[in-house]
This record gives structure tokens, sequence and C-alpha cells, in this order.
């Protein structure tokens, strides 16, 4: 089971185009827009499902779980900005979310906004320029999210919650394999067991348990391509108290036992 990932990135702009438009669900704090140049795709933000077509404009703001998926003879472009870039909008991406993810670009029906979108896809053809020193390129980056923000139906959010997304994530990534609980989450960010079960629910759409175990069955489908450590072993090594749970909740997450797992991945290299 996929589950969905915090990016960190190091760049606060990126740019390019592809052809590859199948991602899992992922989270990060900059602004991910993407213009859909031909071909078809599907993505869901935050439990929303879009369908992208030609000349589509998708844009998830910091810290909204999208994935695409359903890709289609797809070409696009794609920038993922940090906040930091456009001062004058940094405070309501933080605050706010859009209403409607995805708008053509026939809606905006402004000759100036397709202009300053056709300097942007230009500059994408050279992915290694640097953009954040070119002062022409991020004034346009900056008049263009000037339109769009204002042509773009928003709503508050509790950014609480979003905020705490990346630092829950990040420490159970870091932890999984030790004894956790909604307890020690809410213990260790001074917050109720109630409102830790309450991110996961509502905006991972997953309860706590379920997102650690397949976090540890992940990682248990890993050790088991290998043969260096035996099915307890890694039942220990991956966090789960028995070797009971850790067969119960594999044949349920994989759909198979730990055993026939490592078989079956025996039986592909052999071939």
């Amino acid at each position: 089971m996929k589950l969905p990932y915090y990016e960190p990135r190091t760049q606060a702009l990126a740019g390019y185009y592809s052809d590859v438009l199948d991602f899992d669900a992922h989270i990060h704090r900059e602004i991910e827009l993407v213009y859909i140049v031909s071909g078809t795709s599907k993505v869901n933000v935050d439990g929303n499902i879009y369908n992208l077509n030609p000349k589509d404009i998708f844009i998830a703001f910091p810290n909204q779980i999208h994935t695409f998926f359903d890709s289609k003879d797809v070409y696009y472009c794609i920038y993922i900005v940090s906040p930091d870039l456009i001062p004058d909008w940094s405070s309501v991406l933080m605050r706010f979310k859009p209403v409607l993810n995805v708008l053509p670009l026939k809606s905006f029906d402004d000759e100036i906004f397709e202009d300053l979108l056709k300097i942007l896809l230009k500059k994408s053809d050279n992915e290694h320029t640097d953009k954040q020193s070119d002062k022409v390129f991020l004034y346009t980056l900056r008049a263009f999210f000037d339109i769009l923000m204002k042509k773009i139906p928003i709503a508050k959010v509790n950014r609480t919650d979003a905020d705490l997304i990346e630092k829950i994530y990040g420490f159970i990534h870091e932890n999984y394999c030790e004894p956790i609980s909604v307890s020690v989450i809410a213990e260790r960010f001074n917050i109720s067991k109630s409102y830790a079960g309450h991110i996961f629910s509502d905006r991972l759409k997953i309860g706590f348990c379920n997102f650690v175990n397949t976090m540890r069955v992940n990682k248990a489908c890993e050790l088991l391509g290998k043969d260096e450590l035996n099915i307890t072993e890694i039942a220990s090594v991956c966090g789960f108290s028995t070797i009971r749970t850790f067969n119960r909740v594999f044949l349920k997450t994989v759909g198979m036992t730990p055993k026939a797992y490592r078989n079956s991945k025996n039986k592909t290299v052999d071939k």
C-alpha cells in the first residue's frame, strides 16, 4: 500500500517539461503549478479528483496532498515554487487553499496572463537556467501569480494541521520501527490524542495504526526481498511486537503471508 510521502526540496524553484505524470500521493511546502500542453491525466487533491486536459492549469498550495494518475499521451510543463519567491502572496498561500485546483486557461480571458504564461513556458525549455538569479523571470513569475491568485477561489484552512503533518510524518518515518502510538505522538507534539487522530483520518485519509503498520510492512517487503534476515528477525526490526501480529498485518496489507511474499520474490530472481 502506498502512503502519501513528504517531499523535502532543496531548491526554491524548479521548472521543466516532462511526459511522465503518474506520481504517488505526496506533499511539500512549495506551490506546484502544472500546465497541460497535450494529452490527458487525472489528479487527486485532498480527496477531490479532477480531469486534466490540454490548456488546463493545475495548482496545489503548500501541504496539499496530491497524486497524478491515469495519464494518457500527456506532455506538460511544471513549476515548483517556494512561497518565499512570491512574498506578496506567501501568507495567503500558507493560510488558504484553492476551492478549485484546476482551471482551464480560457477561464482567465486575459491576454496579459497568457503572455506571461508563454514566457514561463519558454523559460522551462532550459531547466538548467538559473531562474532564481534572473530578475526578469522573477518579475514575470510574480506578475503571473498576481493574476492567478486573484482568479482562483480560495478558502481558509487550519495551517496548524498542515504544519503538523510535516512534523509528524518526519517523526514517524524516523521512529516507526520503535513502539509508537497516538499517545506518543500527542505527547511529542503537545496535542490531544483525539486531535492527533483527526490529523490522520481527515487529512491523510488513513487511521494512525494503519499508517504506521503500512510503513512497517513497506520496509518488511524490502527486507523480504533479501536473504539477510529470517522472517522473525524482520518482524522485530520493523517494529512488530510479535510474529503473529506481523503475519496478520502483512497478510491484510499485501494479500499474502510474509513467507509467500519472500518465495515469490525468490522465484522472480531465479527467472
